[in-house]
């Protein structure tokens, strides 16, 4: 049996088990488990950001330590007289040299006079490199005041770089960059023993610093933290773009006098080798808390087993009971309220087989009725629609007739024409005859009767040709309206062809048809269905849309050829329609001219023409007094 959707008693007693005891304890423990991490994630981000601290405040010290001694050296009598005469140069150098070997990360010291010639380096190769990239440094310290402070000055320069790692010997690997941090002081020669404004500068100190020395330096005491980048006013000197994205990463500083603004460092911990104990024991709980929750559901699912058995036995009855087994059953079972249902349900199963055999009575009364009713609609339905048909035809049978009458007052005018001719020629031959007989005829009268005969016998034949024409284009009109044969015909012409068997009609308005098409369009279709359809139009836009017959009107007729269709676009600038007429515009039988004899036929018989008989489709828009536009799409070859 289907259930259809309903959910079953005994998952709907587990499921409300589950939530209100399972779950809550579940959630509760995986919330509490996830306040903790949050708690410990906090913390291990303090713990890195201050061992972070750390380390920037050591390099710092360590900088402002090197500053101290370099700002000592800068104010050695010994260094002085070297960059200024030379003398002293092996004292200088010696303890350029016990600096650098102090300073690990310190590449080079070079001593340079005022014109900034290298007088002394330490390494002595470094007196060898290109100091291209230090002129701005130079020019710095030449323009600087009689002090001894010490600057600092951060260049980028990739050559001075190269030739660093070559004559000083640099070793790093991890770490790479274009920059240096450059240490430089004036070197002044006073006479009095302290700087004034007679003191005269004899050179500049300089000490190179690779930043990628720095780094390495810093890399050395970390412990299971990671130095990703240095950067300097937003310029990135060392980037290593190891850190994932869920990496702890951290932002310190390093603050240095002479530094215009401080050196910025980014320090990274992987998350993992953070919460690595934290994951762990996260899923041993959880381990804990499913395996809970499981046996939760185990005993919950016997519990209510146990308690659903009388259920079963309920079930057996009801199948029973639909299998249409309506014999009373007085099963006992246990529990009280269940008990009740099947008696209810036994009470039930008697009233049924009543209620069944008076329903069955019932039913083929009522299937006689309506046998009988369906048989009457049905005959009604017929008749409706042969009615329908008749109104069709007659409509049809309507506008050929106004054809018919409209042709035979247009052919009226050229056969009295004819016939007026006739009876002169009659009289002039009457006449003529008279004067032979009498011997009265004479050569002028003979030459006057000849070109008299000769005019009326032109103005016969351009009438009855003329008479001719009309009878022609109707003829084919109206056979093809009346006989539905479908043949291959030139659409643009035979259009042409319907639209001259038109003019008795349209010539009682002041009203222009255009047809517009760039060649002769052949199709193959029903050429009567495109009669009676123009002929509709045309019918309709003279009695609906033009009002006074003084007004001009147009109507204008646009054929697109497309590859398997073609496209017939009909506007009229007559006075259109309103929005909530033209949702009714092909019902049968609604006209906007009842009251004048309308039938409300013409637009529906279009419209059963279009998609019955052709196939196609149509569309009509309208605004008030804009006219109507209706949009063919129709098929080339009918099949």
């Amino acid at each position: 049996m289907k259930n259809n959707g309903v959910a079953s008693l005994r998952n709907t007693f587990i499921t409300a088990l589950l939530l209100m005891t399972v779950l809550p304890t579940f959630a509760i423990t995986f919330f509490l488990l996830q306040r903790f991490t949050v708690i410990q994630e906090n913390e291990q981000h303090e713990n890195i950001q201050a061992r972070a601290d750390s380390h920037s405040l050591k390099t710092q010290f360590a900088l402002s330590l090197f500053q101290a001694e370099f700002k000592q050296m800068a104010k050695d009598s010994e260094v002085i007289l070297a960059a200024y005469t030379g003398t002293f140069a092996d004292r200088a150098r010696q303890k350029m040299q016990a600096l650098t070997q102090e300073y690990t990360w310190l590449s080079g010291l070079l001593l340079v006079d005022n014109e900034s010639w290298t007088m002394s380096a330490q390494p002595t190769l470094l007196e060898l490199i290109d100091t291209h990239a230090l002129h701005s440094v130079y020019k710095q310290a030449a323009q600087q005041k009689p002090t001894t402070d010490v600057y600092f000055k951060l260049i980028k320069s990739a050559s001075l770089m190269a030739e660093l790692r070559s004559k000083a010997e640099l070793k790093t690997v991890a770490y790479r960059s274009e920059h240096v941090l450059v240490v430089f002081a004036t070197l002044w020669m006073t006479d009095i023993g302290k700087l004034d404004e007679y003191s005269r500068r004899v050179g500049t100190l300089v000490g190179l610093i690779p930043v990628e020395n720095m780094a390495a330096d810093m890399s050395k005491t970390l412990d299971r933290i990671f130095l990703e980048s240095l950067s300097f006013q937003d310029h990135v000197m060392i980037d290593l773009n190891t850190t994932a994205d869920n990496d702890i990463d951290v932002n310190t500083t390093i603050v240095l006098n002479g530094l215009n603004s401080p050196i910025e460092a980014i320090f990274s911990r992987p998350r993992e080798l953070v919460f690595a104990a934290i994951n762990t024991l996260n899923r041993q709980l959880y381990w804990i808390a499913a395996f809970i929750t499981c046996g939760l559901m185990i005993i919950a699912w016997l519990i209510i087993r146990q308690l659903l058995k009388p259920l079963d036995g309920l079930n057996q009855i009801v199948l029973r009971y639909i299998k249409r087994d309506f014999t009373p059953i007085y099963k006992p079972l246990p529990f009280i309220e269940i008990q009740q249902i099947v008696d209810v349900l036994s009470v039930m199963a008697e009233q049924i087989q009543t209620d069944h055999s008076e329903l069955e009575a019932r039913v083929t009364q009522r299937t006689e009725e309506l046998i009988q009713a369906n048989s009457e609609l049905s005959n009604a339905m017929n008749k409706l629609q042969q009615a329908q048909d008749q109104m069709i035809e007659t409509e049809k049978m309507s506008l050929l007739g106004q054809l018919v009458a409209g042709i035979a007052h247009e052919i009226n005018t050229p056969l009295g024409v004819c016939v007026t001719a006739g009876t002169m020629i009659e009289d002039k031959l009457k006449k003529l005859k008279q004067d032979y007989e009498n011997n009265k005829m004479s050569r002028s009268s003979l030459d006057l009767f000849l070109q008299q005969m000769d005019e009326a016998f032109s103005i016969m034949l351009t009438n009855l040709s003329r008479a001719a024409n009309l009878i022609q284009n109707f003829k084919a009109v109206a056979v093809d309206q009346t006989s539905e044969v479908k043949r291959e015909f030139d659409l643009k012409a035979y259009l042409v062809e319907t639209i001259n068997s038109l003019q008795p009609e349209l010539r009682k308005y002041n009203v222009e048809v255009n047809i517009a098409c760039d060649s002769p369009v052949v199709i193959n279709s029903y050429p009567g269905v495109y009669a009676q359809i123009l002929t509709n139009l045309v019918m309709n836009s003279l009695r609906h849309g033009f009002g006074s017959k003084s007004v001009f009107y147009q109507i204008n007729i646009a054929i697109d050829v497309q590859k398997d269709h073609i496209g017939i676009r009909y506007a009229d600038t007559g006075k259109g329609v309103k929005a909530a007429q033209l949702e009714r515009l092909f019902e049968p039988f609604y006209t906007t001219l009842s009251n004048q004899g309308g039938s409300g036929l013409g637009l529906n018989i279009i419209h059963n023409l279009v998609y019955q008989t052709l196939k196609g489709e149509i569309d009509v828009s309208s605004e008030v007094d804009q006219g109507l536009v209706y949009q063919f799409t129709l098929p080339r070859e009918l099949k």
